[in-house]
């Protein structure tokens, strides 16, 4: 499940910072603890390359596509249904998750769900005030970057670096009904899966707190803190972004490939990142 959930968050992420581009190709490559993501834009459309996998996002005709590429196997659908779909399979994905707690510890169900709102997260205790502290400026892969802290209770506990600059060149073409249709899905998403995973309120708290800074410019960089203190440099995003041109293909899914249903995709991709996790 701890793939699906990192793919999951990868579509997310690529819903919010979807922005459009004009006349220009951009390619952005993100470098966290290990794992290599390739974002590619082209006109009204991009694609995102992480972990064999490709998400394909048409905002001119509001569809998404998901490609494995392990399985050579996509799924397509409209990003109305998308959402419908993301949201009924986290609520399958959550009470699986209860099930196998009851299962393994005997615990009740109530039980099961309470270990499941908080785990081992000492920085989302209830009680305390998230606020959000700018920093300083500086240039990251060649762009003028601005810092923003998020502050839980008086510690730091997400670190996020946005440039406005690069927010600026790829943010033309998508149009704004269609800008803001999508802005619309993305709430609508992260709320309804907040609910669907039982989140507490200090996490939607921050949440809403890193949704205010990412508006401000593109995410260049992003630190999760650990009881206020930054985390190992290996474990922090580095960024490249490159202006040549994209081949089309990028955009396509790959020839002989089986088209198969969403639902079905989810619980493929779900069942190979349990193997994985275990391995």
């Amino acid at each position: 499940m701890h793939k699906y959930l990192k793919t999951m968050g990868m579509v997310l992420a690529t819903l919010c910072l979807w922005t459009g581009i004009v006349h220009a190709d951009i390619t952005i490559t993100k470098n966290e603890a290990g794992s290599e993501e390739v974002t590619y834009y082209q006109s009204k459309k991009i694609a995102t390359f992480s972990d064999n996998m490709i998400q394909i996002i048409d905002a001119g005709s509001g569809k998404i596509k998901g490609v494995d590429l392990k399985s050579k196997t996509y799924y397509e659908t409209t990003l109305k249904e998308y959402k419908t779909a993301m949201v009924d399979f986290m609520k399958r994905m959550m009470d699986m998750q209860i099930q196998i707690i009851m299962s393994s510890t005997g615990q009740t169900r109530e039980q099961a769900e309470a270990s499941l709102k908080n785990p081992g997260n000492s920085t989302a205790k209830g009680g305390q005030t998230v606020k959000i502290e700018k920093g300083a400026t500086k240039d990251i892969a060649g762009y003028s970057s601005d810092e923003y802290l998020i502050l839980a209770g008086g510690r730091v506990v997400q670190e996020i670096w946005v440039s406005p600059a690069v927010d600026k060149i790829i943010t033309q073409s998508i149009g704004a009904s269609e800008k803001k249709d999508l802005d619309k899905l993305i709430g609508e998403i992260e709320a309804e899966i907040n609910l669907a995973l039982n989140m507490p309120g200090m996490d939607t708290e921050i949440a809403n707190a890193e949704t205010r800074i990412m508006e401000k410019g593109y995410v260049m960089k992003q630190v999760d803190r650990e009881m206020g203190m930054p985390m190992s440099p290996e474990e922090e995003m580095n960024i490249n972004i490159s202006t040549k041109p994209i081949d089309s293909s990028k955009f396509s899914v790959p020839s002989g490939y089986q088209k198969i249903s969403m639902a079905e995709y989810l619980e493929k991709t779900m069942m190979s990142g349990m193997g994985e996790d275990e391995e």
